[in-house]
Order: structure tokens, then sequence, then C-alpha cells
């Protein structure tokens, strides 16, 4: 018997790979984390400031989706039920490490530097990335983890008030307190230097 094959991965929304994987078809799986496995690793890495921990997070936040996904309320926001999944996770793990949350090293990639800027350019883009992410680390967690959810993962406010399990307003008032606490810490730099 022939297995059934899945339509282009790219053209398939998460709803249908869900429901699919819900039909038992394991490729329909494969490809939910083919799409999200490296988004979330560097999210939860950015979260913990270690990317050994955060791949054990990603690996077994994806053995629980996998394990529960008869659970999902909406396929459509997989990616959000998941990184839930995650969230609580990183909770566990920090409990256990009983360590503060940092991020811990800056990333200078192609996208951080632009191949035409000259020299001096590029330097003063990396000093600036340092000085965001050094201001990042010296946020609480909580704040840390709302400006992640919506400055870097783009998630809306509805999506990061059920992520958090928190009501609109608070991640409103939250989002406003950490944005207001970074840029204090950012306006320092600029005193100082």
């Amino acid at each position: 018997m022939e297995t059934p094959t899945l339509a282009n991965p790219d053209s398939q929304t998460d709803k249908e790979l869900v429901e699919s994987a819900l039909k038992g078809e394991r490729q329909a799986y494969d490809r939910l984390l083919n799409r999200y496995q490296d988004r979330l690793f560097h999210s939860i890495s950015a979260l913990t400031g270690s990317s050994t921990i955060a791949e054990e997070i990603v690996q077994e936040a994806f053995i629980n989706a996998f394990l529960n996904l008869h659970t999902i309320r909406d396929e459509a926001y997989f990616y959000t039920w998941l990184y839930r999944i995650a969230l609580n996770l990183r909770r566990k793990h920090l409990r256990f490490y009983q360590r503060n949350c940092q991020i811990s090293e800056v990333v200078v990639d192609e996208a951080t530097t632009d191949r035409h800027d000259s020299p001096p350019e590029q330097l003063e883009r990396v000093e600036t990335c340092a000085r965001v992410q050094s201001s990042i680390q010296r946020l609480n967690s909580q704040q840390r983890e709302i400006l992640i959810l919506r400055e870097f993962e783009g998630f809306n406010y509805q999506q990061i008030a059920e992520i958090m399990g928190i009501e609109l307003g608070t991640v409103r008032s939250r989002l406003s307190r950490a944005r207001s606490r970074l840029r204090n810490l950012l306006m320092e730099y600029q005193t100082c230097g």
C-alpha cells in the first residue's frame, strides 16, 4: 500500500498539517517541526541565554506537542500553542537550574551588518546591537519575555495574552513598562558615552 503524499510543505497551512498529523500522517508533523524548530530555538535561546538549554527545551516542546496534539484548540495557531509549551518548559528548567534568564551573547550576522557599510559604520552597528542586548539582559525575566514575544517574535497582543496566560490590558501595561525600562537603560549609554 502506498503512503499518502502531502502537498508541497510550503503551500500547506499549519491547520492542514495539524489535521493531517492528527490522522496519523507522520510527515505532516515533521513538516511542522521543520517549519518552526529554528524559529523556536532562536527565541528560547534568547530567553535562556544558553543554546544547550534552548535545544533541550525545543526538543521537549516538540515531543510534548506531538503527544498532546489532540488537545490543540485552534490548529491554525500551532506555533502560538507550541510557543506556550516551550515557555512552560523554560520556566520548569529555570526552576530546576535556579538561575536567572539572560541573553548571553550578541550574534552578529549578515542581517546585522550591511556589506555596503564602511568598517566604522559596521562597528557602530555592532556596538549598538551590543548595547541593546546588554540592556535587555538587565530587564527582569517578565519584561524580557514580553518584549521578545512582541518585538522579536512578532506576536500580537492577544496572542501574547494567550501565551502568557494574562489579560489583554496586562499585556499592554507590562509591555509599556518593559519598553520604558529598556529606553531608560539605553539612555544610560548615551549619558556615559
